[in-house]
């Protein structure tokens, strides 16, 4: 009965990890490489919309990131580089830096819409508006694929009029005033994309042993490629709605140490928390788990603050 067991969650990891991502079991190290762009752009609105994603992978005690400079220097002798084209030859070189994956944005389109007017009370207006179209994509260093990829909007707006400071002030720098204000969004939706990929590393696929309302032996599936922790912590997440957006807050449930591992199928036995687990269970949640050995649970630190779901 544990084989069939066994053998039933390996073909559902089989359709589940497909779509999934590797996560590891300390913080990961993000490269993030100069935006390019597919229209006309300054080189320093780019450097504007890296720095910005940057700030958003590193907030809060995030991921950490590689010296942008660094990672640049490996692509420059390159002619072109597209998406698809980041870890071809240059892999070796780009993990010697310390990246464990490579966030890479494109630039597909830029609007930008400066406007004079006249105000409804016949005063003289200015107005900037500029609207970006990117696409944003993660790559895995070690195996070379593409992860996750998504196309997303950034939006900046500005308005002035006669009496206020930004009025005389020449076009090129309301422009970058709205740059800054587009950029700034970016922060949040990079947090939002990369956490989102690397949710759900681990997850309690089976109850291997249960007795009088505890649960004694769980399967944990892994997308940890070389996972070699020997204990875990079991949690289920706890949402709420505030604003409109969905926050997950992780509530830890049980300890486990592992007694068998084959392939990313860890069997484990649980420490402490059987009747807790249990009850979970019974309640349906979805059981989770992180390695009880790392120093920073960073996962369980940002679906604290609300950043995946």
């Amino acid at each position: 009965m544990k084989n069939l067991s066994i053998n039933f969650c390996l073909l559902f990891l089989l359709l589940v990890f497909s779509l999934g991502v590797e996560g590891q079991s300390v913080v990961p190290t993000i490269g993030v490489p100069t935006f390019v762009s597919d229209v006309e752009m300054g080189e320093g609105s780019l450097l504007l919309l890296g720095e910005a994603a940057e700030r958003g992978l590193t907030e809060n005690e995030g991921f950490r990131i590689v010296d942008r400079r660094r990672l640049d220097a490996v692509f420059m002798a390159r002619e072109e580089v597209r998406h698809e084209d980041y870890l071809a030859s240059d892999r070796e070189s780009i993990a010697a830096l310390g990246a464990d994956y490579l966030l890479v944005g494109r630039i597909l389109s830029r609007k930008l819409a400066p406007r004079q007017s006249t105000s409804p009370d016949g005063l003289p207006t200015k107005t900037v508006s500029l609207r970006y179209q990117l696409k944003l994509s993660l790559l895995d260093v070690r195996t070379g694929q593409l992860m996750k990829a998504e196309t997303s909007h950034l939006e900046g707006f500005l308005s002035t009029q006669v009496g206020e400071p930004e009025m005389d002030a020449p076009l090129e720098s309301l422009i970058a005033q709205v740059e800054r204000k587009a950029a700034a969004q970016l922060s949040k939706k990079v947090r939002r994309f990369v956490l989102r990929t690397f949710q759900g590393g681990m997850q309690v696929v089976d109850i291997l042993h249960e007795s009088r309302n505890k649960i004694n032996e769980v399967l944990v599936a892994t997308t940890m490629p070389n996972f070699s922790g020997q204990e875990l912590k079991i949690y289920f997440n706890e949402y709420y709605v505030i604003s409109g957006d969905t926050l997950a807050r992780p509530i830890v449930l049980a300890e486990a140490r592992i007694q068998r591992q084959e392939d990313r199928l860890l069997e484990c036995k649980i420490l402490k928390g059987s009747t807790q687990l249990y009850d979970a269970r019974e309640e349906g949640h979805v059981l989770y788990a992180v390695p009880g050995d790392q120093k920073s649970h960073w996962l369980m630190k940002m679906m604290f603050l609300g950043l995946v779901d």
